[in-house]
């Protein structure tokens, strides 16, 4: 596995590798609204089926690139949301990046904060040639974030949301790495 330690910081977060103990957490802050806009967490979600679900990414990462993260707050260490970065399946030098934010810590800048954050670590430490990240049409906000970050749009894709056992069109964006 990509090493239980990595982390990465910014200057009000600490995104670590997820536990098993952060189920509990992480089950507490998703609801209806978030658990509309990814493909993973399904709502309503218990503590044992987040601790399946961390389980299962836990177990996915031992045997490829795959960093899934909590977000936390530094200031106190709480749990404020979740991020993965995962090698692409059809390119090697792609991570696909993942994200939500609890509701009481959206509109703070926390996402585009972690996000960015999550970018140059791809690009700095884990050897990345471009990220990528998808959001339904109808998810402005996610959009909004994406082109804030600098990626471009490269178009349309249907994507298999098992939280929802069906297949949704997604837009997708890609920054490459910096020359």
């Amino acid at each position: 596995m990509n090493s239980t330690d990595f982390a990465i910081d910014s200057e009000r977060l600490h995104l670590r590798i997820v536990r098993l103990e952060d189920a509990k957490a992480l089950a507490k802050l998703l609801t209806p609204e978030i658990s509309r806009w990814v493909a993973s967490w399904p709502y309503p979600l218990t503590a044992e089926g987040a601790e399946r679900l961390i389980s299962s990414r836990l177990d996915a990462a031992a045997n490829a690139r795959i960093w899934p993260m909590v977000i936390t707050a530094r200031a106190d260490g709480g749990i404020i949301g979740w991020l993965r970065l995962e090698q692409s399946e059809n390119d090697a030098g792609v991570l696909e990046l993942g994200y939500w934010i609890a509701e009481n810590a959206q509109g703070k800048g926390y996402a585009f904060e972690a996000a960015a954050a999550s970018v140059d670590a791809a690009f700095s430490r884990l050897d990345a040639n471009a990220v990528e990240a998808g959001a339904q049409p109808e998810n402005a906000v996610s959009h909004h974030l994406l082109k804030k970050l600098g990626m471009r749009e490269v178009g349309e894709r249907l994507v298999y949301t098992p939280s929802r056992n069906r297949e949704e069109v997604c837009r997708f964006w890609r920054i490459d790495k910096p020359a």
